[in-house]
């Protein structure tokens, strides 16, 4: 079984541990010190981890400060929690500041990071904007398994088509991957009713 370790705001971690055990993920219990963030709660890994899902800090959260502590801070919480990682695990980091370079920044400390810890197969994927937590999940799940293929009806089936659509295509800015599989399929369905005509 996929195991996953989450943090974040309490709240938040909550549902993304359960939309992640729909998924197929174990989760486990994180400390972290309380500057760094919330981890979920439960049983502590046995074995390293495959994924490591960060949230972003509440916009409200005490003692956050600038951006860039609040980054920092961040950075600090995957050099934490780095030893309980497989060495091939995929870290997911929800993004707090829109601002392009911080994302970036972000991105590249955090695999600095890793690399410290003396990794260089994780990933770390930024995502540019929070996800409902099942799409969350759904990313997490394609992501952890290597980038194969996963059905576009998979990410958030519960939502409506329009409320679907749209969170569909939020993702594909970050993996233009989703995009042309998208496009792939709808070709090759027009494709099959042509040839049944």
């Amino acid at each position: 079984m996929r195991s996953v370790l989450v943090s974040g705001p309490a709240d938040d971690v909550t549902a993304v541990v359960s939309a992640l055990q729909r998924q197929g993920f174990d989760t486990f219990g994180l400390d972290l010190p309380p500057r760094l963030g919330t981890g979920a709660a439960g049983r502590r890994p046995v074995r390293p981890a495959d994924c490591y899902v960060q949230l972003a800090p509440a916009a409200d959260e005490p003692g956050r400060g600038s951006p860039t502590r609040s980054l920092l801070r961040r950075v600090e919480a995957v050099a934490v929690v780095s030893p309980l990682l497989a060495h091939d695990a995929t870290v997911l980091m929800v993004a707090d500041d829109w601002d392009r370079r911080r994302r970036d920044a972000l991105r590249l400390m955090a695999e600095a990071a890793l690399t410290d810890a003396g990794v260089w197969r994780r990933s770390v994927v930024v995502l540019d904007e929070p996800l409902s937590p099942g799409t969350l999940a759904a990313v997490a799940a394609r992501r952890e398994a290597g980038r194969c293929p996963l059905s576009l009806a998979d990410l958030s089936p519960d939502l409506p088509y329009a409320d679907w659509r749209n969170e569909i295509f939020s993702l594909t800015g970050r993996d233009d991957g989703l995009l042309r599989e998208w496009i792939a399929v709808e070709y090759a369905f027009a494709d099959i009713v042509r040839q049944l005509r």
